[in-house]
């Protein structure tokens, strides 16, 4: 009870902080100067970035290639850009809550590719509570609260928990339309429009 009151009240506190970026944030100045800084560098040529200094024949990320350029052998990078889909938050919480994304839709598989975006700690991490917690949110809270020995506190909370998630997709989802309005991308590549409203 006391992890729900807890994750209740940050959820209800990003909210209030989401609806502050309006007095934040010009909507101009993000679209136009902030914004391509998040583009990333993953583009249909499969250009990316060349990584100076990086050798190719040692293990790559995911988002790396070996390839040659101008004669030399070089490391691309075709990282997408940041996103709110990297977070380890969200992930975790999706999970701990039972909010299940099937790996074959495209928020499911959206979350996967971000997983390899994190930094390694948070993505052990975040692996591990997936692992834990099952494909179907086995031992989730939702799965507790579905139970006999949960109390009506806990079903309580963990439904306002659940809205207090979907109410904080719902603000985010707003302010990526109004901030994004001029393009269907949302940073790091995602449809956002779909992703945010799943």
């Amino acid at each position: 009870k006391r992890v729900l009151i807890h994750v209740l009240a940050a959820l209800e506190e990003c909210r209030v902080i989401m609806k502050e970026l309006w007095n934040l944030v010009d909507q101009s100045g993000f679209y136009d100067v902030y914004r391509p800084a998040l583009g990333g560098w993953h583009d249909d040529q499969g250009l990316g970035v060349v990584l100076e200094g990086v050798n190719a024949g040692e293990p790559l990320a995911k988002t790396c290639f070996g390839t040659e350029r101008g004669g030399q052998r070089a490391v691309v990078s075709l990282a997408k850009g940041p996103s709110a889909g990297q977070s380890t938050m969200f992930v975790i919480l999706d999970k701990v809550l039972g909010v299940n994304h099937s790996a074959s839709s495209e928020t499911g598989a959206f979350q996967a590719e971000m997983l390899t975006y994190m930094p390694r700690p948070h993505r052990r991490l975040a692996r591990r509570v997936l692992q834990d917690f099952g494909p179907a949110g086995s031992g989730s809270f939702a799965d507790y609260a579905a139970g006999s020995q949960a109390s009506e506190d806990v079903v309580i909370l963990h439904r306002r928990c659940v809205e207090a998630l979907a109410k904080l997709r719902q603000s985010h989802f707003h302010v990526a339309t109004t901030y994004l309005k001029k393009t269907s991308k949302g940073t790091g590549e995602s449809t956002f429009r779909d992703l945010l409203q799943d």
